[in-house]
């Protein structure tokens, strides 16, 4: 009887381990099919750093560039924040992956923006030319009679 104990008590710490190795394989196969993203992700902060260094190397003391540092890192401590909240939580980093995607709509929005904000201008220089065009035509046909 005490060796079934034994025996019984030993087969019981075996299950506990093998359980344990199941979970673990699980988390390592769910870990290998989100490190892709992850990884997409690393590379989009570290392009986003080097935009942001390039940025600060132009003009460093700019009271843009200084804004725009200030907004980077509440966003990014915010992130990070809530990816160690998540990964503590639930061993998952989807808030990183849907921050930097949410990331990647605006600046694609912002840049969107740009674009039409520089057609417009060179439209307007365009209408601008044409005036000042009209304008000499106007001004030549008054002084010829």
């Amino acid at each position: 009887m005490f060796l079934w104990k034994f025996v019984s008590a030993d087969i019981g710490q075996v299950l506990e381990q093998q359980k344990g190795a199941e979970q673990n394989l699980k988390a390592a196969r769910q870990f290998e099919r989100e490190s892709g993203r992850l990884s997409d992700a690393t590379r989009e902060l570290h392009r986003s750093q080097k935009e942001l260094n390039r940025t600060l190397e132009e003009d460093p003391l700019s009271p843009d560039n200084l804004a725009k540092v200030q907004r980077d890192s509440q966003f990014v401590g915010h992130v990070i924040a809530d990816v160690l909240a998540e990964l503590q939580e639930k061993g998952t980093f989807h808030s990183l992956l849907f921050a930097v995607e949410e990331e990647k709509r605006r600046k694609a929005n912002l840049q969107d923006i740009i674009i039409r904000e520089e057609g417009s201008r060179r439209r307007t220089k365009a209408l601008q030319r044409q005036l000042l065009d009209i304008r000499k035509e106007k001004t030549l046909e008054l002084q010829v009679p």
